[in-house]
């Protein structure tokens, strides 16, 4: 996903307000968006015309924070200028989709700003519901990194019952609840639950109705083939589970729905493993 950070004027008076653990937060972001050319924006006359901030960061007496001021000092060299009027201009646009994909770096609790790699997160899944298809296909394993994406997924949204920006909204949120529940689904799948006691648990814990494929006949369609890094042996994965959606046609047994395998140790990095997000198999 295309994303551009952009500094507020505010950002420089909060930063020495926050604790060691807020500004590890925000350095964490700062180079995840480094390694996904996410590029920031900022007024650095504004950054360092701040005394309280300067103050700050050129302060030695807080050794427990040097190394991360050094670190901070070195990217706000390197990124973007912008004039006080531009970097207006650029936060204007913060949430609209339709002009270049941004959002504010701060630590305020609004939706589009962000001052952690998790909020920066929560404000790429609220841009991919607003998607074209082609575009949401492309995004999403940037905005589920704890799922592996089959490449069998981009053919099966085709198949999907509803239109699809009827339904784009529900399936983030399917698949933002699949990708934060992988831990569980790991400590499931290494104390060898069946799947239906996997479901049920992930249903309780979504709220979102899941559960095994009933027509045992399709299940071979249903598993695909990796290599297990731990056994190093290539493993059989059953992806019958499936989340089931809200909004369906007047025939219930048409159903869309996403199916996936629970994430396991060894298998695809231990990512939820999707296959389909389509009809029903």
């Amino acid at each position: 996903m295309k994303l551009d950070a952009v500094w507020t004027q505010e950002l420089p008076e909060q930063i020495p307000q926050k604790d060691k653990e807020s500004v590890e937060n925000l350095l964490e972001m700062l180079d995840f968006c480094d390694e996904n050319e996410i590029k920031n924006y900022l007024d650095e006359d504004a950054l360092y015309e701040n005394n309280e901030f300067c103050d700050w960061i050129y302060s030695k007496t807080d050794r427990d924070m040097n190394d991360m001021k050094r670190e901070l000092m070195k990217k706000t060299s390197r990124y973007t200028h912008l004039t006080q009027e531009q970097q207006k201009e650029y936060l204007q646009t913060i949430g609209k989709p339709e002009e270049n994909k941004r959002f504010g770096v701060d630590f305020r609790e609004e939706e589009f700003y962000a001052a952690s790699k998790m909020k920066l997160y929560q404000i790429a899944r609220r841009y991919l519901k607003k998607e074209k298809r082609s575009d949401f296909v492309q995004d999403i394993s940037f905005c589920f990194p704890d799922i592996y994406f089959d490449t069998s997924v981009d053919a099966s949204m085709h198949t999907l019952n509803r239109r699809f920006e009827d339904i784009r909204e529900e399936i983030v949120e399917h698949l933002t609840a699949l990708d934060s529940y992988r831990k569980q689904f790991l400590k499931s799948t290494k104390e060898n639950r069946g799947y239906r006691e996997i479901a049920d648990a992930f249903q309780e814990y979504s709220k979102i109705d899941c559960s095994p494929q009933a027509n045992r006949k399709n299940v071979k369609e249903l598993k695909r083939e990796f290599e297990n890094t731990i056994s190093h042996t290539v493993e059989s994965v059953n992806c019958e589970l499936h989340t089931k959606f809200n909004k369906f046609n007047t025939d219930r047994t048409k159903q869309d729905r996403i199916y996936f395998a629970p994430a396991k140790e060894g298998i695809q990095d231990g990512k939820v493993i999707v296959i389909h997000i389509g009809k029903h198999l």
